[in-house]
């Protein structure tokens, strides 16, 4: 990350922070519903076709984003490389001096690569050795996800794993398996909870584990985190997990500078949109549909990225200390 992002995204914390100032300055975007996978965390059916917006108009938003203040979007999905524009949309962003970090299952880098080498972070999906993670995510899914990692971090781009703890991966062999292969990458896995929605669509699904062995698997992570093994959370962060789903409700730094787009251009404030929808930046002024969105008190949260940014915004000591190493 240049200097000059570095110091642009200190200040509009500053002024976030201190003057109250709501200024979107971390946009986690769903850029489409399509994905090529069946994950257990979502429905049990590909997502083959959805009512994707256009170039023009996600250029658009792009641009009236970057004037009210953004300086960081996070494409997701769906898998956002089933766009054949994806790379059109990353350079426009870099133009408009936006970081770019790009959350995929790994499927599609190795053809895609030279149309992504600009962003700043690819974050894949892994779940535990192959034989656990192709039974949550899919038939050759670790593979695609391994070579993903080699292919990316060969072309100078910056690596990180996520991991949904669940009832197949919630074992010391599992979490070793994922952290040795952080370490051969020279990266870091962040772990989260599995939650009993659905990512997508209606229902639950049956990967909670129980909380003995939850609980647990926290505890060994935590002590491999103070070991100095390759784990992105804060210990902050690990210790809210451990007592999740029973967590006190941390203050959401959501209200003042992040938003959630959806592939239709909905505002929220992050990926549980039922509960924190605002308006719509196609529909409604956009101005006013991005920024005057109401506070929402969530009673619990399991976003380990969220969660990081909200304990950076309230100046944790030790959150901000995981940050700086994570970034130099």
């Amino acid at each position: 990350m240049k200097l000059h992002n570095k110091l642009s995204i200190v200040y509009s914390l500053f002024k976030a922070k201190f003057f109250r100032v709501k200024i979107p300055l971390i946009v986690s975007w769903m850029i489409t519903r399509r994905c090529n996978l069946m994950c257990k965390y979502c429905n049990n059916q590909p997502v083959l076709d959805s009512d994707d917006m256009d170039t023009d108009t996600i250029f658009w938003i792009i641009g009236q984003l970057r004037q009210l203040g953004t300086r960081i979007i996070v494409f997701t999905g769906g898998e956002p490389l089933l766009r054949k524009d994806i790379g059109k949309i990353i350079n426009f962003c870099i133009k408009q001096d936006i970081i770019v970090a790009l959350n995929s299952n790994g499927y599609f880098v190795k053809e895609r690569i030279k149309e992504i080498k600009g962003i700043t972070l690819l974050n894949l999906s892994l779940d535990g050795p192959p034989d656990i993670n192709d039974r949550v995510r899919g038939k050759n899914s670790f593979n695609y996800a391994v070579e993903a990692a080699k292919i990316a971090t060969s072309e100078g781009i910056k690596v990180r794993f996520t991991t949904v703890l669940n009832k197949m991966n919630i074992n010391k062999k599992s979490i070793d398996y994922l952290l040795n292969v952080a370490k051969q990458f020279k990266t870091t896995v962040v772990f989260q909870p599995v939650v009993e929605e659905l990512l997508r669509g209606e229902g639950f699904h049956s990967l909670t584990s129980s909380k003995e062995e939850y609980r647990e698997a926290i505890d060994y992570i935590i002590s491999q985190k103070k070991r100095g093994k390759p784990i992105g959370n804060s210990l902050t962060v690990l210790k809210y997990f451990k007592n999740y789903p029973s967590t006190k409700p941390v203050k959401c730094a959501g209200y003042y500078i992040y938003r959630r787009i959806d592939n239709k251009g909905n505002i929220a404030i992050c990926g549980r949109e039922k509960r924190n929808r605002a308006g719509n930046c196609l529909k409604d002024d956009f101005k006013k549909a991005v920024l005057e969105v109401e506070f929402v008190r969530c009673d619990r949260c399991w976003c380990a990225s969220r969660l990081e940014i909200n304990y950076l915004f309230l100046l944790h000591p030790e959150v901000i200390i995981n940050t700086i190493r994570k970034l130099t």
